[in-house]
């Protein structure tokens, strides 16, 4: 959730003509007016969310070969090429938004960093369904963050994300590249959590003790986002002995004293000693450890799953929030039932194992029985993280990625 200007609002239209782009015009000729106001409650606090409903902020990243060769020269965020793939991604949105009978209001914004942004919100021709999301320069990609959403509201979206996002990136030549950016996903700290320690304290070992399957099944990269068990022994000796404190005297911590402990005894380096080193981890807790004025509010702290590789479709980013939720309620249950802490017991294997074609056998049998604990028991949906081929690595993938592996 950046923090941006906003530098006024533009009703962009496809230089095409359609038949939605003709009904849309007519209703404005009348006189009709899009109401946008539910596309504006970009808070956690202020949706009305269920209680309990955990929501997730989804970063998706799209990119291109040119845009990769200019930045690997430069260094140079918004370059000439960035910023060209930037005009055609819009101009893409907005003619499948008409295609689909919806609206899309652009909202060209300048974000902390001083990069021109693009808030577009979406809704329905008489401004229902709205939600948004944003495009934006990070090095070497194109980021769309999205509107902070629960699974129900994903999954009701989903032919919508494909189309408004996943397609139009595709049509503007820019597609997921493996270790490029990547498939971020902020998980609400206040549901997720609960703001009991014993939850939170297990979802960090549990993501750690399964990171293989993220960083090398799914291509995440271990560089921008290493697991624990990656990082110097003197980081992994230091997680032991906190978590040993933590379950002699549970009641002398909180969810934020346990993550200011996490991030000054273990992620205080990284796997490539990159800046700053509590930002570049498999599990980000950033916006759970910067409080106070100047930092996060409540509705605003989050735990970043960092470690996913890109998503190649919408019903992709779907499953792994409903994989997230359904693994968060297996945490709470064992939890309420009294049974012990978690132990520590990463899945390690070599690091080559995440540029390899196909997933080892060990990596698909613990990924399945990932799964079967976390309460699925039908896991064909989940075939296209399995890798029987893919592309070489530091290729390009092609958009719809997951529809060429059936």
């Amino acid at each position: 959730m950046c923090q941006t200007l906003s530098r006024g609002i533009e009703l962009l239209w496809p230089s095409r003509t359609t038949w939605g782009g003709l009904i849309l015009y007519i209703l404005l000729l009348s006189g009709f007016q899009p109401s946008l106001a539910a596309a504006r409650n970009d808070t956690p606090e202020r949706r009305t969310t269920a209680p309990g409903e955990l929501l997730f902020g989804p970063e998706l990243s799209f990119t291109n070969e040119r845009i990769q060769e200019v930045h690997g020269r430069t260094r140079q965020t918004d370059s000439p090429a960035a910023v060209a793939a930037m005009g055609r991604f819009r101009q893409r949105v907005l003619e499948l938004c008409v295609d689909h009978h919806r609206v899309c209001r652009i909202t060209a914004e300048v974000d902390a960093k001083g990069y021109d942004t693009y808030r577009i919100d979406v809704s329905s021709l008489r401004g229902q369904d709205a939600w948004w999301f944003r495009l934006s320069y990070d090095p070497g990609v194109i980021e769309v963050q999205m509107q902070p959403a629960t699974l129900s509201e994903l999954q009701s979206r989903q032919n919508l994300i494909q189309r408004l996002i996943f397609d139009a990136a595709d049509l503007a030549d820019l597609r997921p590249y493996m270790w490029a950016g990547g498939g971020h996903l902020h998980l609400d700290a206040r549901q997720a959590f609960g703001g009991d320690v014993r939850v939170f304290r297990d979802f960090i070992v549990d993501m750690n003790n399964h990171a293989a399957l993220f960083l090398f099944l799914m291509r995440g990269s271990p560089p921008n986002a290493p697991a624990v068990w990656m990082l110097p022994e003197a980081r992994q000796r230091s997680f032991l002995r906190l978590l040993a404190e933590v379950d002699t005297r549970p009641s002398d911590w909180r969810v934020e004293t346990l993550a200011d402990a996490i991030k000054s005894r273990v992620y205080s380096e990284t796997l490539e000693n990159w800046a700053p080193s509590d930002k570049y981890q498999f599990i980000n807790i950033t916006r759970l450890t910067q409080r106070g004025p100047r930092g996060f509010a409540a509705n605003e702290r989050t735990a970043e799953v960092r470690g996913l590789g890109p998503q190649y479709s919408a019903e992709q980013l779907t499953l792994i929030a409903e994989i997230l939720e359904a693994r968060l309620k297996w945490i709470r249950r064992r939890a309420a039932r009294g049974e012990a802490p978690l132990e520590w017991n990463p899945l390690r294997l070599p690091m080559s194992t995440g540029y390899s074609t196909q997933a080892p056998p060990e990596l698909r049998e613990a990924f399945d029985e990932y799964l079967r604990e976390s309460g699925f028991r039908s896991r064909a949906r989940f075939a296209s993280f399995v890798r029987d081929k893919a592309p070489e690595p530091h290729r390009l993938c092609r958009g719809l990625f997951t529809r060429a592996l059936h």
